[in-house]
């Protein structure tokens, strides 16, 4: 399960889309930070982004991912590897590489959220 968890999630991090979702994540989270000048604001901005798109393309790429990677989905099968531990890695790769993603593209604008919150 350790073997096929690596090169999955290799796999999932070199992707190109992936690479632009994270930049785009991160140009959205840091421009919404310049524009408004209360940070609360800005952070129910991103909230509502957030709600929207993540789910939107999370489910989007997963799908496609599962589709283009048949073939090896049906070498795996013919291995003596229970199904069940198949997709627990595939899900535990999807889980991870979504959530590295995500947290690197908005905890790097936690920096501006900072400087412009009032310490309490």
């Amino acid at each position: 399960m350790k073997k096929i968890i690596k090169y999955v999630l290799i796999d999932i991090l070199r992707n190109k889309i992936m690479l632009g979702y994270t930049l785009f994540l991160l140009l959205i989270s840091v421009s919404i930070f310049n524009l408004e000048d209360n940070s609360a604001k800005g952070l129910l901005s991103l909230l509502n982004i957030i709600l929207i798109i993540v789910p939107l393309v999370s489910l989007l790429f997963s799908t496609i991912y599962v589709y283009n990677s048949a073939e090896f989905l049906e070498l795996l099968v013919s291995q003596p590897l229970k199904r069940r531990t198949i997709w627990l890695s595939l899900f535990a790769d999807f889980r991870g590489a979504w959530l590295l993603r995500f947290l690197s593209a908005l905890g790097s604008p936690s920096y501006y959220l900072k400087q412009r919150l009032p310490v309490l």
